[in-house]
């Protein structure tokens, strides 16, 4: 709400998150991490943002304590949050005792699902999980995808991936479920592999 009247961002409840998609910035390492992984042939900078969403499949399935959190937006329990995100049959009378095993066993779909913009909305990395932030954070993407100003197929095409790129899943099984789209949406949408 303060954007639309030009309030500083300062006088805003939530935090203010950037989402850089072309950016490849990486941190050091710190010397107690380098110390701790032991080995001289490890990489002494972090992944980047990109990288650590890319193998977000490898992350571990939060603590029930982490699940057992809410939601910033919609307020009910993570591992429920998760359910019906996959599709998995859950009622509002379920507890979190009788529905934990199905939680671990829809965790790598709920990731493969979880977009970009979401993880850096709603989530903290803690260690190899997740746990929610307690607000939800106002996440700013750049470069954002110039629809209006797009003039021609490449400026579209460029517009897309960019829009998709932060608001969409990304992982081996999204280049699989694009070959179903039709051709003429397909190759507007969808970057080739060169």
């Amino acid at each position: 709400m303060h954007l639309i009247f030009g309030v500083p961002r300062f006088i805003s409840s939530r935090e203010f998150r950037h989402l850089y998609l072309k950016s490849e910035a990486r941190q050091a390492k710190t010397k107690e991490k380098l110390r701790d992984e032991g080995d001289v042939t490890t990489s002494i900078v972090e992944k980047s943002q990109a990288e650590q969403y890319a193998t977000r499949h490898t992350w571990e399935v939060p603590s029930d304590r982490a699940l057992q959190q809410h939601h910033p937006l919609t307020d009910t329990p993570l591992w429920m949050f998760i359910l019906r995100r996959v599709g998995a049959p859950v009622s509002a009378s379920a507890t979190f005792s009788e529905s934990v095993q199905l939680v671990r066993r829809h965790w790598p779909v709920f990731l493969e699902h979880l977009s970009w913009w979401e993880l850096k909305r709603y989530f903290n990395r803690y260690q190899n999980a997740v746990v929610l932030k307690p607000k939800a954070d106002v996440v700013v993407v750049h470069p954002v995808g110039r629809f209006p100003q797009a003039r021609s197929d490449a400026q579209w095409k460029d517009a897309c991936f960019w829009t998709l790129l932060a608001h969409c899943n990304h992982g081996e099984n999204v280049r699989r479920r694009s070959e179903m789209l039709p051709t003429s949406l397909r190759s507007r949408t969808i970057p080739s592999q060169s």
